[in-house]
């Protein structure tokens, strides 16, 4: 699964689809000092820029708020109210109309884990199959486990 980026303002006149797929250097926890960090309204424990990036570099944004839509936070980042941490496929899903840059966090990226638990026998129905089928297919098979030992 590809990292989390970082997300804010372009400035310049570049075309806005090559904004949003040119890719700058990776950021370091430091980049984030002098920064306000928009994010989900949910704990500090929860925010794996936090969580996985933040805390391990000892450092923290000058200031944190929350919005509670995706659209409300990339519409903020857009209008230079602050930067955000979301998903890389999140932004190219719905803030492709949007003057967006993407920033890489750390070298090693922000790394996420998503679990499905089926009941047994439930995973030859159709759509659970075709799931299955379509994240292996975007994902590729080796990330995707398939326990057979569903609950």
């Amino acid at each position: 699964m590809a990292g989390k980026m970082l997300f804010r303002q372009k400035i310049g006149d570049k075309q806005l689809e090559e904004c949003c797929r040119e890719t700058v250097t990776d950021a370091v926890p430091q980049d984030l000092i002098d920064e306000e960090l928009i994010t989900y309204p949910v704990s500090f424990e929860r925010l794996d820029v936090y969580t996985q990036f933040l805390v391990p570099g000892r450092c923290r944004p000058r200031r944190h708020r929350t919005a509670e839509t995706t659209e409300l936070m990339l519409q903020l980042v857009a209008a230079k109210r602050g930067i955000s941490v979301v998903p890389d496929w999140l932004l190219h899903e719905e803030g492709m109309a949007l003057p967006l840059q993407p920033v890489r966090l750390g070298e090693e990226r922000i790394s996420k884990s998503i679990h499905l638990g089926i009941r047994k026998g439930e995973g030859a129905v159709d759509y659970l199959a075709g799931f299955l089928a379509t994240a292996r297919d975007g994902w590729g098979s080796k990330d995707i486990n398939t326990n057979n030992d569903s609950v």
